[in-house]
């Protein structure tokens, strides 16, 4: 398995805390739950951060995680298909998309989620808004990533559409994402110094 972990541009990072974060404040909380969420991963399995920016690649390729550029940015869709393929071509048989701003993710939550894979299965650890912050399946071509809005429920109908198995993975660890400025509650480690 590889962990796939796509990352906006540090400028284009938490835009939707702008009224209660300034810019630099914002790029150190990417920043922070960028650290947490490589270790966490890399204990796991190896870890590849999916981006665009020379920033974060520094920042990947300090924390010993393997870069996969994206040359310009296309979202993240695009970055988990891109993802995914490199994982493919690199002779993995899974692939675990990870969002990259999960302020209570553990080591101990990805393995287990990583336990339940298994062939012709898809895992979805659903965020607390509808949303997906961990997906594993096999490096399909043909599987459309849906971030966004609802994306557990368009990740479920995809996996559904290409016949496969569907594995709801509920984790606490993972279920909690930062991207309101009600989800810094309990947080301010992130920004703080």
């Amino acid at each position: 398995m590889r962990i796939l972990v796509p990352v906006k541009p540090l400028a284009q990072a938490k835009s939707r805390l702008g009224g209660v974060l300034s810019a630099a404040q914002r790029a150190e909380v990417a920043r922070r739950l960028l650290d947490r969420v490589i270790a966490a991963a890399r204990a796991v399995a190896p870890v590849a951060v999916v981006t665009a920016d020379t920033v974060v690649a520094a920042w990947a390729r300090a924390l010993d995680a393997e870069v996969i550029d994206e040359v310009e940015v296309r979202g993240l869709n695009a970055a988990a298909r891109l993802g995914v393929a490199a994982a493919g071509r690199a002779g993995e048989t899974t692939a675990m998309v990870l969002a990259a701003d999960l302020p209570a993710v553990t080591a101990a939550a990805l393995q287990a989620m990583a336990d339940r894979s298994r062939p012709g299965a898809v895992v979805l650890a659903p965020s607390r808004d509808g949303g997906t912050n961990a997906l594993i399946l096999g490096p399909r071509a043909d599987f459309e990533f849906a971030y966004g809005p609802d994306s557990f429920m368009r990740h479920r109908r995809e996996a559904e559409r290409l016949g496969l198995e569907v594995l709801v993975h509920e984790s606490p660890a993972l279920s909690v994402d930062i991207d309101w400025p009600g989800d810094l509650a309990g947080h301010r480690d992130l920004w703080a110094a």
